[in-house]
């Protein structure tokens, strides 16, 4: 890690995660065709992917609210 910048490394470091997660889904859905996918994540990822989500027009993002009244 470059100590330069270590706030960026480690933000960077973590958004390539949520990048991977994001691919992996796409890829899932992809292979098995599948129109539904459930994706169970923690708080610390959820942000990120409802923005990846949210900003692909192939997707609809739905609060886990809806479902848990």
């Amino acid at each position: 890690v470059d100590n330069t910048y270590i706030g960026a490394e480690y933000i960077s470091i973590f958004y390539k995660r949520n990048l991977k997660i994001y691919s992996n889904v796409l890829g899932t859905q992809m292979s098995t065709g599948k129109k539904r996918i459930l994706l169970i994540m923690g708080q610390v990822h959820a942000g990120v992917l409802q923005e990846l989500f949210g900003n692909n027009e192939n997707y609809i993002v739905v609060s886990p609210m809806q479902s848990l009244k």
